[in-house]
This record gives C-alpha cells, sequence and structure tokens, in this order.
C-alpha cells in the first residue's frame, strides 16, 4: 500500500515561505529539515523574513547591523525589488569603514566572519552609483552634514536634500545628537518630520528627548503639541510632569487639550506630593502655580505634608472639645507624645515629611499662611519647627512665627521642649526657657477660659478639670523622664560660682541630669507645683 504523504507535505513552496518569514528565529526552522533548510536558503523568503521582522525603511540597515552573514548579494536584490530603501549615510559607512577590508586576502582579513560578502559589497557601491549617481559622495558624512546643517548653517534646503532626496534619518549608531537633530529639523520645517518618518524613523526611540525640548520652548500651544503628537509622539508623564512644572499657564492650557483631567490631575497630586518631600527643595512658585490651577484636596496635602505615622496617629489623638470664651470650639490633646508614639528617645518623631529639607521653614510658613494657624497642619508645622530651633535659614525661628500667628501650646509640647533643653546648647537652650513660660502662659490662659466658659454654661463635667489634668499629666511625664536621665555634677572650681550666679529655676541638685536639663527640670517642676495647687472651681 503506497505511503500517506503528510498533509503539510502538500503545501506549495510560497505558502512554506509565507510562514517563514513570521518566524522570530530561522535558524531552528532550517535545521529542522532539508525541505525547511532549502525554504529558508531562499533568497525570497530570506529578504521577506527581513522585511516582515524590520520593515521596507531601514531593513538593509538592520540587516547590516544585526544579520550580515545572511546579506548576500542575491537577498540584497530581493530586498530592492520588494521596495526596501537604501539610505545614502548607510552606503557612505559600508564604504568608509568596510570597503578594505571585503576586498582584502583571507591573510588579511583573519578571523573575522561577520563581514559582507565581496558580491553584497559590490551590490552596494553599483547601486549607490545607480540610485545617487556623482552624489553618491562615499567619502561624506551625511550625520556630520545634518549636524553642521542644523547648528551652524542653519540651513534649511540642505536638510531637506538630505532628508527628501537621500532619505536621511538620525539612528545612534551614527550620531550621538538623534534627538536635538528631529527637534531642529521639525523647528525648520515640520513636515519633513514626515520623511524622516517615512525614512524609517522611529518616535519611540527619540520621543522623550524631542517632546522635552519642545515643551521647554517659551511658547508652546495646543497646535505645536498636536504637530508632534499627530506623527506618533506621546507624552509620557515625566514630561507631563516637566511641562507642569514650568509653572507657566500657555503650557498647561496645551497639556489640557491634549491630556485627560483625571490624569492631569493624578500627576499633578504627585508634583504637590514631592515638592514636600525630604529629598526635595521646596518650591513657593510651584505650589502656589499649583493652587490657583488645581483644585488641591486636603487629602493630598496631607500626604505631602505629615509623614504616614503622623496622618494615623491623628486617628489616636484623643481630644477633649470644648467651647472658648467666643463660642467657636478648641480641641486639646489629652495624650502625651510618648504614648501616641512608643519610643525609648526623648526627641519626639517628626511629624512633616520636609523636616529633613535642607530649609523646612520654607514649607512650614507656606503652610501657616495657607491653612492658617487653627489647622491641625500648623500644629504639626509648629511641632517640628519647635526641634530645629538651633537650623535658622536666615530668618527668625519659625516656632516664634507660629505663636505670633496664633498657634497655641498643647499638652504634648511638653515633650518637645524637653528635647530642646537635653540635647541642645547655645541658643535652644535660651529659647527652650522662653517657650517654657509662653507654654505657662498659654496653659493658664486656656484652663482660665475654659473655666469661664463651664461658669457659663453650668456644665456638671467642667473641661477646665481635664484640661487642667491633661496639663499635669503631661508634665509629670516630663518630670520623670528628665529625671531618670544620666546625672552629672559640676566641677569643682565652677560650683560655687555656677550656685551664685545662676537665677532661682536654675539651680543645680547633684541627682540633675545634664546642663541644661537641670535648669528645665527646675522650671518644669515649678510650673507643675503651681498647677496642681491651682484652683478653678
Amino acid at each position: 500500500m503506497a505511503s500517506q504523504l503528510c498533509p503539510w507535505d502538500t503545501l506549495p513552496f510560497e505558502i512554506w515561505s509565507r510562514i517563514f518569514c513570521t518566524l522570530e528565529d530561522p535558524l531552528n526552522f532550517s535545521l529542522t529539515c532539508r525541505r525547511f533548510y532549502r525554504i529558508a536558503e531562499d533568497p525570497m523568503s530570506m529578504a521577506m523574513w527581513l522585511i516582515h521582522t524590520y520593515g521596507r525603511p531601514l531593513v538593509f540597515y538592520k540587516a547590516f547591523q544585526f544579520h550580515r552573514q545572511l546579506l548576500s548579494r542575491k537577498v540584497a536584490v530581493q530586498l530592492r525589488h520588494l521596495g526596501a530603501k537604501l539610505q545614502r549615510f548607510l552606503l557612505q559607512y559600508i564604504v568608509r569603514h568596510h570597503g578594505k577590508l571585503v576586498l582584502a586576502d583571507d591573510a588579511e582579513k583573519g578571523t573575522r566572519r561577520n563581514d559582507l560578502s565581496v558580491g553584497a559589497y559590490a551590490f552596494f557601491v553599483a547601486e549607490a552609483y545607480r540610485q545617487y549617481g556623482e552624489e553618491a559622495a562615499f567619502g561624506e558624512d551625511d550625520a556630520r552634514i545634518m549636524v553642521s546643517a542644523l547648528f551652524e548653517k542653519n540651513d534649511t534646503v540642505e536638510a531637506q536634500k538630505l532628508v527628501v532626496d537621500y532619505c536621511f534619518v538620525p539612528l545612534r549608531a551614527f550620531t550621538s545628537q538623534c534627538e536635538e537633530i528631529v527637534y531642529r529639523t521639525s523647528r525648520l520645517d515640520v513636515t519633513l518630520l514626515d520623511h524622516m518618518l517615512a525614512n524609517g524613523l522611529d518616535p519611540a526611540d527619540v520621543n522623550d528627548g524631542v517632546l522635552r525640548r519642545a515643551i521647554s520652548e517659551p511658547e508652546v500651544s495646543a497646535g505645536s503639541l498636536k504637530a508632534y503628537l499627530d506623527r506618533g509622539f506621546f507624552l509620557t508623564d515625566s514630561l507631563i510632569n516637566a511641562a507642569i512644572r514650568k509653572c507657566d499657564r500657555k503650557t498647561l492650557d496645551a497639556l489640557r487639550q491634549h491630556i485627560p483631567a483625571t490624569k492631569l490631575m493624578d500627576i499633578v497630586s504627585k508634583i504637590f506630593i514631592d515638592n514636600l518631600a525630604p529629598d526635595f527643595n521646596f518650591s513657593i512658585t510651584l505650589v502656589t502655580f499649583l493652587q490657583e490651577h488645581f483644585k488641591i484636596s486636603e487629602a493630598v496635602a496631607e500626604c505631602a505634608i505629615l509623614e504616614p505615622y503622623a496622618r494615623q496617629s491623628r486617628q489616636a489623638v484623643k481630644r477633649l472639645d470644648g467651647p472658648q470664651p467666643n463660642g467657636d470650639s478648641v480641641a486639646y490633646s489629652t495624650t502625651r507624645t510618648t504614648s501616641l508614639f512608643p519610643t525609648p528617645l526623648i526627641a519626639p518623631l517628626r511629624m512633616t515629611r520636609c523636616y529633613r529639607q535642607q530649609k523646612p521653614a520654607i514649607a512650614w510658613r507656606w503652610v501657616l499662611r495657607t491653612y492658617g494657624p487653627s489647622h491641625r497642619f500648623c500644629e504639626f508645622c509648629f511641632s517640628d519647627a519647635l526641634l530645629r530651633m538651633t537650623h535658622s535659614d536666615g530668618g527668625p525661628p519659625p516656632a516664634y512665627e507660629f505663636l505670633a500667628a496664633g498657634v497655641r501650646f498643647r499638652p504634648y509640647h511638653a515633650r518637645y521642649l524637653s528635647a530642646i533643653a537635653a540635647v541642645s546648647s547655645g541658643f535652644a537652650k535660651l529659647a527652650a526657657h522662653d517657650l517654657l513660660q509662653r507654654l505657662r502662659s498659654h496653659m493658664f490662659d486656656d484652663i482660665t477660659d475654659c473655666k469661664q466658659v463651664d461658669e457659663n454654661s453650668m456644665s456638671e463635667d467642667p473641661s477646665s478639670d481635664s484640661l487642667r489634668k491633661a496639663w499635669i499629666d503631661a508634665l509629670r511625664a516630663e518630670v520623670d523622664l528628665l529625671r531618670s536621665l544620666p546625672s552629672t555634677t559640676p566641677p569643682p572650681e565652677t560650683e560655687n560660682k555656677f550656685e551664685r550666679d545662676s537665677p532661682v529655676w536654675a539651680v543645680r541638685k547633684p541627682s540633675d541630669p545634664a546642663f541644661p536639663a537641670g535648669w528645665f527640670l527646675r522650671e518644669v517642676e515649678g510650673i507643675l507645683a503651681e498647677l496642681v495647687t491651682l484652683d478653678i472651681v
């Protein structure tokens, strides 16, 4: 009985050639059987595979770069027959850099196996004369000529001739200024971009560099962006970010014509948040521009201003709401810092993300102006400003500006003043004493105000009692903490002078912690004693 043929064996050679041109790796296909090997060796099949893989405009360049052994004379002829372009700059490069090697004998070639065959080289030379004639200019370099025409001469005619007549397209293998060439060409004549695209330019290869130059222009319009976007360029998130950071109204209007509002708002929110990040320098110009043209939600502002644990702690802080004398509501913290953020360190945690910036006071002042002294953002900024009393940006300490604007001390701020007194010296040491007196003033004023409100409302649960207890708990915690610090005794030669010249609140005891925390401890103990004996009923 006659053997039955496999259905695949009945397919004609032309069908197998079509299948072959869609493969990713023709080598494995050619090793399968003799029939497949003959298909792979067929010049037309190989030419079809190269065009299907790389496209007609740059197929000769891609084949020369990555499949030089496959680029025989017969394959090159079939590529031209199928409409593949042959750019003058590639012919110049082949003759200039490979002519001598191709025509050399085997001894001169050495062990190099990845060079053009003599037949392929002869084809390129003949095709150059056939297509360009005497203008083949083998000794020239079209990439260098294009750079000269755009950068030095500003010659539109020469640039147009290179692109239209000689099929020039900037490639990184021939020039390092691809983005600049494309951008300057578009500035001379935007229609030349169409010819470059037809010559094989891939917008994705130069997209960011070209559009970054375009959006950095003083005048950016929706039409100028559209000229690029219609030709395959696209606006990435980084480009939109850079355009917004220009703080230019016309550029923003152009972006709004091409970017969905939701995507634009997402990028704006990220820029706003990054502007207050630790590794950025806060820009008041940028944040003002964003606020003028976008509605920044308080949720985004919270992510930008506060550390994550500060945002979470807002839910954990127990607050006592009581009326002020003017009838407004005022919030007092009844939980000290140590219970909110368990840590063995005396220094409280930083609450704002911009704390580690070089000049965070600029951002804190902006928060104060934008949200007002009664906003919780200002309370956190004020807390961090207390920790940076010794880091001035050339102006007065921002903590005093917050106090002058009306920001009030809360019970947990006693921990911040303890940190100043325990680890600082010089100006901060004096500031700790001054700030503690201001804290004392705020404390007794707030308790007195709450007492008056209690008397007017005849409340059975006086808010002044709760507020007083909160302050007592906070101050006692700081006294216990300061007493637990290692004690030091002043040198014998300075002990008498120290006692004689020190004010009452700075009189030293042998059990006191190191200077200046000992002074601060005396003051806190005095305020605590005064508060415990206070009669508010």
